[in-house]
């Protein structure tokens, strides 16, 4: 007896636990500057808010701004954005095809669509830990991968600048 008591308190307390992880993630928006800084990789934010922060580059584009950091400084450009008016980010870096699969496990990140174009390939898929997203095909898109010439660019929603 005293052991089922046991066992369902435990269930209890994990589901608790689990719960309360969930909000945490869903709470706290995602930014690719935590992932790009393993890959030492040149960031770009895609935003409607101009800033003034060193060790950036800042285009206009259209009716935004490309805010481009290298990946250390990416975690600061991204907490001083606001987030209702940051539409986009993406980060590259030198890498193989061999990567891809690491970084959709870092993103926890579903392929819901592939293209291959000789050594052109790109990759949609989706991914929980992130709100935003776009319609593929039918299909929630919210992380594209480009790979090219050894050249590996991750965006989300999707890479809105080249790749």
């Amino acid at each position: 007896m005293f052991y089922i008591v046991n066992i369902c308190n435990m269930k209890k307390l994990f589901i608790l636990i689990v719960a309360f992880f969930c909000l945490i993630v869903m709470k706290s928006p995602f930014s690719l500057s935590e992932l790009s800084q393993n890959y030492h990789a040149e960031h770009t934010f895609y935003s409607t808010q101009k800033i003034n922060q060193k060790e950036t580059s800042i285009t206009k584009n259209g009716n935004g701004y490309l805010i481009s950091t290298n990946s250390r400084n990416a975690k600061n450009v991204f907490q001083s954005l606001e987030k209702e008016k940051l539409h986009g980010e993406s980060f590259c870096f030198a890498g193989t095809e061999k990567d891809i699969p690491k970084l959709l496990h870092s993103l926890c990140a579903k392929p819901v669509r592939e293209e291959r174009f000789d050594d052109f390939i790109i990759l949609y898929a989706s991914s929980p830990k992130i709100a935003n997203y776009v319609v593929v095909n039918n299909e929630k898109v919210n992380i594209q991968i480009a790979y090219k010439n050894k050249v590996i660019t991750v965006g989300t929603p999707i890479i809105l600048g080249s790749y």
